[in-house]
């Protein structure tokens, strides 16, 4: 009888209910987690999902983490580099369209897979695969493969990716598997991770991530009962289960049921000759008592002849699977002498390679030699390999196994400068562990003293990226006093100032950079003469220039030196803004003045997100806004791309509301986001969600919007890496939850929550749709200090208008607060004054809220009449529907029940068509009158049921991507038509391009809705043009019945650029909310890309 199997050859035996439960995972799709003891026989389970995934024509591929390697290459590097090989094999003609959509969807990270994944080279070609930040090239490189995966798989041929042995995976591989397994977007990705149960106790890597990882559908493979092992043992030795139910019964009382114990046993059994009469259970029962597992594998190892143990033993120190010319050259023997083990089964061969049959195996080898023993055998090996070409990755695993014990000198530096290409190989990777790994081990077998001090800045930078603060504090401290070159201190110093500001050790940060920039000849002043209106002058001049022709037309500086200084530059005034320190303006002024001095460049770029600052500080809101423009302008056209997304989403964040409608907002934040995300920076990307969720709280017609955004927003955040955005996001979360009834408005914050400026806004916000006075005048005031470190954002304008409300109800008990009311109403009207559409109704609502207070009741109410008859061209859920509320309370406070009570009505409609149900429910149980009202007729579209309040937000992304990747107008126009004739119900669609004038000579358009639309400059819907008499009379619509028609005008830089026309014959009502709500996003979006057409032809 021959060796018994094991591994995936073993046979599955009492396995049934596992199989079946494997196969209705992988036809669910997403994800699947493996747990099992160690030989229990996952292994062997999950090996039936190559068969499975063929069946569907899709592909298998798996990787393993070693138990004793934890520089070998990640298991899912592996997994990915037998895609890249599965991929080479397609025919040539599939071949050339898989390459087409994977450089597409990589982009500029084309280079980043090609450098990690050799396969992905031969595949890809060669690309430039530069990125100098350890962090922002981790993220890139896990967004990468997200986007070559999308690219590559599909639920009409899926892919199989088993991740075997978690237990043993690092900190980045979990984290790079937690990617993949909550990425719903992934579509034909099914991935498995398999893991010892038995060795994860609460203390463990692994356990943690096992709690976020609970969704996710886990089987369990335990040992095998009494009747399935008897069964197990029948197909081992071919005899009938029933015969074998004795045996089962002595063998389980050792191996307890685990299939691999079981083979070995029976394996030993079968060789001791104790297997001819298994009925004879006294001496079976004898040898059994005797060993276990372990004892057995050592007998059958140390019987077998020297140079294959030896080989064995090299295998084991190699790990993983061997190719059989590197394990005989590693080994220094006959490739032949390895020939007893295959025969004996410890050993399993494959087409490519050799490798152990099982963990077990290589548990025993491995710690059976002597430690003194093993360090020489890796010694060994690693001279052997060194000497080989091709073979420097191996060796340099070797040598690390033995930390600074390398004996000779000169190899000692040999191998060090070994280690600094192995750190390279795997920073391409993005594993930054094992790069420090090497890095650290390099420094210390060269000496603090004699490393190169590039080794010493590598070693720095990882640590940094790593979160190892301490350690790389007092390598910097070593980088500090031995740098002789100043371009490579000021290198260092960088990364050091960029650590020091994300602990928030500012000063230590800016005295650091101050103090080399004055080393460089960077000369400023501390504090510029009346807030340094000289410097901003000219930066004004220079953002209202208008052309772009002078920036572009300058070559960027290559001297490494002032790219290095404009690093410096740029990572010191961040700290000095965060601090606000009174240094910033003299900072900034010299920035500019080095933008001018040396041309512009990326490390410069992104200083311009601080300027906007200093002018609101001036009271000028819309050089900021210009001065944003106009860099993001030159950041595009120059390739900028990171930066010009960086500086995109501060323009979003701070600058874009003081001058164009709230609304446009949301395209730019989500066009940036796609940048940041594909540039790896995810904790800037994380903010980005910020300005969409006020945005879309002000705007969106119902929460429900609201709340899907900030769900993505929060699966999106890096996980612990992120609290200011967590913190945002729980104060939103909260507001949501109270309007819709989920948790009361007393509800505690987190520990640290409430003294944040977002908190305090979302309470007082929560205080003024419930009407809690008090709360609102004490949220609202502790909000105001706040401010002027966030006087861009949105949410400033709202702490101006709650403090004016909350002043307001007050007033008529203490007149003293009426000028603190008029400085916030003054400040208001001011912002009004260069965005209308978004800030003109509150300061009617302001003032009206005062004339109430004041017992001026007829202005109040003419007030309030102005401020809703603006919101009616306006789309600002809350406002009107609170404004709404507050004029009925005002009229019926005046002795006028019947306009008040209609407005009451009116009010409560807004609110639950908001999907506010807490806050219609608070106004029923306050007015009688409501509790039996009924509401008013619904169109069928709209009702309850129906999804309204639902839009397909990942089929708006997707067009809003497909729009942004077109370069012609006229691509542009057809696009946009077939995008929104399959997304909005629209029959028909037209992109026109103004001036509207041009439409005179062109008979086939509606001419008295497009002059309508240049008049009123805001979204017209009709449920039937040929009921409203304003249009019916069109020649546009003669020998038509009905038509629906939206038309919605698009603005860049406050002038009508296009008007976005859709109609719909067929049907009357056709343009829902949800439908309407649909088209502004991607009208958003459209101002974007006429903005980028605009700016490629000029």
């Amino acid at each position: 009888m021959d060796t018994l199997p094991h591994g995936h050859s073993a046979p599955l035996i009492g396995r049934a209910a596992e199989i079946s439960a494997l196969r209705g995972a992988f036809a669910a799709g997403g994800g699947l987690l493996v747990a099992g003891a160690a030989g229990a026989g996952k292994s062997a389970l999950l090996a039936q999902l190559a068969t499975m995934a063929a069946e569907r024509g899709g592909w298998f591929v798996s990787g393993k983490f070693d138990q004793y390697r934890h520089d070998a290459p990640s298991a899912i590097v592996q997994a990915m580099r037998a895609l890249g090989r599965l991929l080479l094999a397609e025919p040539e003609a599939a071949l050339v369209q898989q390459r087409e959509r994977i450089l597409a969807a990589l982009d500029s990270n084309a280079g980043l897979i090609a450098a990690a994944l050799p396969e992905f080279s031969l595949l890809l070609g060669c690309h430039d695969a530069t990125c100098t930040d350890p962090a922002l090239h981790q993220a890139r490189m896990r967004n990468a493969v997200l986007d070559l995966l999308r690219a590559v798989v599909s639920p009409a041929r899926p892919l199989v990716m088993v991740i075997d042995d978690l237990q043993w995976a690092g900190p980045a591989a979990l984290a790079a598997f937690d990617v993949l397994l909550r990425d719903a977007t992934l579509q034909g990705l099914f991935l498995v991770g398999a893991y010892r149960n038995d060795e994860v106790g609460d203390a463990h890597p692994l356990h943690p991530m096992l709690v976020r990882w609970r969704a996710c559908a886990t089987l369990e493979v335990n040992n095998l009962a009494a009747t399935g092992l008897a069964a197990f043992l029948g197909a081992l030795l071919h005899m009938e289960p029933a015969r074998c139910a004795g045996l089962a019964a002595l063998i389980g009382e050792r191996t307890h049921g685990n299939p691999f114990e079981t083979i070995e046993l029976v394996e030993a059994l079968r060789k001791q000759g104790l297997l001819g009469a298994p009925d004879d259970t006294v001496p079976i029962r004898a040898f059994i008592a005797a060993r276990d597992v372990t004892d057995l594998l050592a007998l059958r190892i140390d019987s077998l002849p020297a140079d294959a143990r030896r080989m064995l033993q090299v295998l084991a120190c190699l790990g993983g699977a061997v190719d059989a010319q590197v394990l005989a050259l590693a080994a220094g023997l006959d490739a032949r002498s390895l020939a007893p083990a295959l025969a004996d089964g410890l050993v399993l061969e494959t087409q490519r390679s050799l490798r152990l049959c099982h963990d077990r195996v290589q548990e025993v080898i491995y710690e059976s030699m002597p430690p003194d023993e093993r360090q020489a055998l890796h010694l060994a090996i690693g001279r052997r390999l060194l000497g080989r070409a091709g073979q420097e990755a191996g060796a340099s695993e070797q040598y690390l196994a033995l930390g600074d014990s390398v004996p000779d000198p000169q190899e000692r530096l040999r191998v060090a400068t070994l280690f600094g290409r192995a750190a390279a190989g795997a920073r391409s990777q993005a594993d930054y562990t094992l790069e420090e790994r090497f890095l650290g081990a390099a420094v210390r077998l060269m000496g603090s003293d004699g490393a190169l001090p590039a080794l010493m800045r590598a070693w720095h930078a990882c640590l940094c990226s790593l979160g190892r603060h301490a350690e790389a504090d007092d390598v910097y401290a070593r980088i500090a006093a031995q740098e002789s070159d100043l371009t490579s201190l000021i290198e260092a110093s960088s990364v050091q100032i960029n650590s020091l500001t994300g602990r928030r050790l500012l000063p230590q940060a800016i005295d650091l950079g101050i103090a080399l920039l004055v080393r460089a000849g960077i000369v400023f002043a501390d504090s510029a003469p009346d807030n340094g209106a000289p410097g901003l002058d000219a930066i004004t001049a220079w953002a209202y220039s208008g052309a772009l022709d002078a920036d572009l037309q300058r070559p960027a500086p290559t001297d490494p030196h002032v790219l290095a200084v404009g690093t410096l530059l740029h990572l010191t005034t961040m700290a000095t803004y965060y601090a606000n320190d009174r240094r910033l303006v003299g900072l900034l002024v010299r920035y500019q003045q080095m933008w001018i001095e040396h041309g512009p460049c990326a490390a410069l770029l992104k200083t311009f997100g601080t300027l906007p600052i200093l002018f609101k500080q001036r009271g000028d809101y819309r050089t900021g806004h210009a001065v944003l423009i106009k860099a993001q302008a030159i950041g595009k056209a120059r390739g900028y791309d990171y930066e010009a997304a960086w500086l995109q989403h501060v323009f979003a964040l701070a600058s874009l509301h003081w001058v164009e409608p709230l609304e446009n907002a949301i395209a730019h934040a989500r066009q940036a986001r796609q940048v940041l995300l594909q540039s790896g920076d995810l904790q800037y990307a994380a903010h980005t969600y910020h300005v969409e969720i006020v945005a879309q709280l002000e705007c969106a017609p119902t929460l429900a919007i609201v709340a899907a955004i900030l769900t993505e927003a929060q699966a999106g955040t890096p996980r612990g890496g992120n609290v200011t955005a967590s913190r945002i996001q729980r104060s939103y979360r909260y507001l949501l939850d109270v309007v819709r009834g989920d948790i009361d408005i007393h509800f505690p914050a987190l520990a640290g929550d409430p003294d944040t400026l977002t908190a305090r806004l979302a309470r007082a916000h929560a205080a003024l749709l419930f009407g809690d006075d008090d709360a609102l005048l004490r949220h609202s005031a502790a909000a105001m200090p706040l401010l002027a470190s966030f006087a861009g954002i949105y949410p400033a304008a709202l702490g101006y208008l709650f403090r004016a409300l909350a002043l307001a109800r007050g007033a008529h008990a203490a007149a003293g607060v009426l000028p603190e009311l008029d400085a916030c109403r003054d400040w208001m009207a001011l912002r009004a004054a260069d965005a209308p559409r978004n800030f003109a109704h509150l300061v009617s609502w302001i003032d009206a809220e005062r004339a109430w207070a004041t017992g001026d009741g007829a202005a109040a109410a003419s007030l309030f009449d102005q401020g809703l008859l603006a919101m009616r061209a306006h789309r600002r859920p809350w406002h009107r529907a609170l404004m709404t509320e507050r004029a009925g309370l005002c009229y019926l406070a005046q002795g006028l029940h019947y306009v008040g009570s209609s407005l009451l009505a009116e009010a409560l409609r807004h609110y639950e068509a908001w999907g506010a149900p807490a806050k219609a429910s608070a106004m029923r149980a306050n007015h009688a009158f409501l509790r039996t009202a009924t509401a008013p007729a619904r169109r069928a579209a709209d009702a309850a049921d129906t999804p309204l309040d639902k839009v397909d937000l990942l089929a708006v992304l997707m067009a809003s991507q497909a729009l942004s990747a077109e370069t012609t107008l006229a691509r542009l126009q057809t696009r946009t038509c077939e995008l929104l004739c399959s997304l909005a119900g629209a029959t028909a669609v037209k992109l026109l391009i103004v001036p509207i004038g041009q439409a005179e000579h062109a008979p086939a358009l509606p001419l008295s809705v497009l002059r309508h639309i240049e008049r009123a400059r805001d979204v017209l819907l009709l449920d039937d043009a040929l009921q409203d008499d304003r249009f019916a009379r069109d020649l546009y619509f003669s020998g038509w019945s009905q038509c629906s028609l939206l038309a919605v005008p698009i603005f860049t830089h406050h002038l009508l650029h296009a008007v976005l026309l859709l109609e719909n014959s067929a049907t009357r009502n056709a343009f829902t909310a949800n439908r309407v709500e649909t088209v502004m996003l991607i009208a958003g979006q459209l101002t974007i890309s006429l903005l980028n057409l605009g700016d490629a032809r000029d």
